[in-house]
């Protein structure tokens, strides 16, 4: 976890991250170097966490969770926000193509904390004949993202 908050705040390299890894070569340990490897403050770190995320088909689910833990750390919105509308691009086909837990970790892990409503609810409008699972969990990830507008807000 340190070494996560490290990475991504810019305080820990690369070279130091792997060294974590020469001291904890367990499976916990191969998952927390992932995370600290995505955690990185740089635009092409962020981008490949983002891609490795929803075309890797390899990554187990903690590996999917920790690389997911490591694109989004920090809230860096200056890193991550250029891919809010590609979400709403990937999520029906990563629900029809995808296991429900792969999918379900996409899904909720990777909705975009943006500055407004506005792709959420026109995701919601065009696909209202989307599989009721899914639309559910964009609804429940919409209505989180009214109550955090709120906030930001002061109401």
């Amino acid at each position: 976890m340190l070494v996560a908050a490290l990475a991504a705040t810019g305080h820990a390299t690369p070279e130091e991250i792997d060294d974590q890894l020469t001291r904890d070569a367990t499976s916990s340990g191969v998952t927390a170097h992932i995370e600290a490897l995505a955690s990185r403050p740089v635009q092409g770190v962020r981008d490949a966490a983002w891609h490795s995320a929803w075309t890797d088909r390899s990554l187990t689910n903690d590996h999917l969770a920790a690389t997911i833990s490591g694109f989004g750390a920090a809230g860096r919105r200056d890193l991550i926000g250029r891919f809010d509308a590609e979400y709403f691009e990937r999520i029906r086909e990563t629900w029809q193509t995808r296991s429900i837990e792969i999918a379900r970790r996409l899904v909720l892990g990777l909705f975009p904390a943006s500055d407004s409503l506005d792709l959420v609810d026109a995701w919601l409008k065009e696909n209202a004949d989307a599989p009721g699972a899914l639309v559910r969990l964009v609804t429940e990830q919409r209505d989180n993202l009214a109550r955090d507008l709120r906030v930001r807000a002061g109401q």
